[in-house]
């Protein structure tokens, strides 16, 4: 029973990190991927609750996630949009259930080897899908979207017809296990593989046009090889910027407009997004003002906006579309809590990710390799949210997948599994 309990598990894990799809003909939310995905964790928590009276064993992590939950629940008393709270407070009560459920089954060697295989798998489909939307590849193009959630399908294309691209895919942050299975796997397949995923996410990150994704990378593979180096890491970084020149040479020829050049502000365009993102954390602030004890509740920024437009993006411009899908959300992660749970939120989540930081400090110092690698996953994962919305299940899941394998490095378990 348990084996099948650990691959219902992994299977719930390979969901979260692809995109929404739709598992059967019928073109409804409750029918997707997704979907599914919530209602095995939900299994998965009872089961294991059912098994184990000391399931969820109190301690510092415990009370601050709970903490963190009952500030987030308690921003219902101002909401005005109540399925966007119950759809926002969903994905994060899923994300916490992730984070149990797998501090609970990663005991052994094998769930951890199973979780990296995952990541390895859903990497690679990832990756040619986002290959087939970047080059066009006809009739794949057609065909894999006809297979995913319409919502998803519609972002992605709106990404694509405004010079962007990979905007809802996490696995640049799992750069720094690649690097890990490059640099420590007795295997050479795995050696081989984890360098090709390197070499294609770091390329994928320059033709993005998402400065925030190239952030990412950068900050996993410049983490990566001071984990695996140490003091002698200068070497290696100036062979890694090296290899981003020759990767930015190459990105000219696929897309003449990379992120280096958005970097640059030449453009009137990325000058602009920058002034957007400053007007959404000041406009996210002064929401917050309106309420802030227990913020407008989670989900209803846009409801309490001054600038709040007609919902349904009907707007004909792609490039209006684009703008107005932005404005709903405060793309960063503390004045988002402000705004949507106010101080009890914006504190829950501030002392949460400080303590965090404070144990994966000490962590850093130790022997556990593997665990070094988790830890840069975690935080590559984490600049994303200070530059975007947070609020998928894709991300929240991954946040608390993570913290769950660094929960348990913390007591000793497993330094090397592939």
């Amino acid at each position: 029973m348990r084996k099948i309990i650990l691959h219902v598990y992994i299977l719930s894990i390979i969901l979260i990190i692809l995109p929404p799809f739709y598992l059967l003909p019928i073109r409804s939310l409750f029918f997707t991927s997704y979907t599914v995905v919530s209602f095995l964790l939900v299994f998965l928590f009872i089961y294991f609750h059912l098994e184990n009276d000391r399931f969820i064993k109190p301690d510092m992590t415990v009370f601050l996630i709970s903490l963190y939950l009952f500030a987030v629940s308690f921003s219902v008393i101002n909401v005005i949009n109540i399925s966007s709270f119950f759809s926002l407070l969903k994905n994060i009560y899923l994300g916490v259930i992730v984070f149990f459920v797998s501090r609970h089954l990663l005991d052994k060697k094998g769930p951890f080897s199973l979780i990296i295989k995952a990541v390895y798998i859903s990497t690679i489909l990832n990756c040619f899908y986002q290959a087939v939307i970047f080059f066009r590849i006809e009739p794949l193009f057609s065909f894999l979207n006809t297979g995913l959630y319409d919502r998803f399908v519609d972002y992605v294309l709106l990404q694509a017809d405004n010079g962007k691209y990979f905007g809802e895919i996490y696995n640049f942050s799992f750069i720094p296990i690649f690097f890990y299975g490059m640099f420590h796997s007795n295997k050479k397949s795995v050696q081989v593989v984890s360098f090709l995923l390197i070499t294609l996410l770091v390329y994928f990150s320059l033709v993005s046009g998402y400065r925030t994704i190239a952030l990412v990378a950068f900050f996993g593979v410049l983490s990566s090889t001071i984990v695996h180096y140490g003091r002698k890491f200068i070497r290696s970084f100036l062979l890694i910027l090296v290899i981003y020149f020759i990767l930015y040479l190459f990105s000219q020829i696929t897309n003449p407009i990379s992120v280096i050049e958005r970097f640059s502000l030449s453009e009137q365009g990325d000058v602009s997004t920058l002034v957007t993102r400053l007007e959404l954390w000041k406009k996210s602030f002064n929401v917050g003002l309106s309420s802030p004890i227990s913020g407008v509740g989670l989900g209803n920024f846009y409801d309490y906006s001054p600038t709040k437009k007609a919902r349904g993006l009907l707007l004909s411009s792609s490039e209006s579309k684009w703008s107005e899908l932005a404005s709903t959300q405060s793309h960063n992660i503390f004045f988002s809590a402000f705004a949507e749970t106010g101080l009890l939120g914006l504190i829950a989540l501030s002392i949460l990710i400080v303590y965090f930081f404070l144990i994966d400090s000490h962590s850093l110092r130790g022997n556990n390799t593997l665990s070094k690698y988790v830890i840069c996953c975690f935080w590559s994962l984490f600049i994303y949210s200070l530059f975007n919305p947070t609020v998928v299940l894709q991300y929240v899941g991954l946040f608390w997948l993570m913290r769950a394998a660094i929960s348990r490095f913390q007591e000793g378990r497993h330094c090397k599994v592939i």
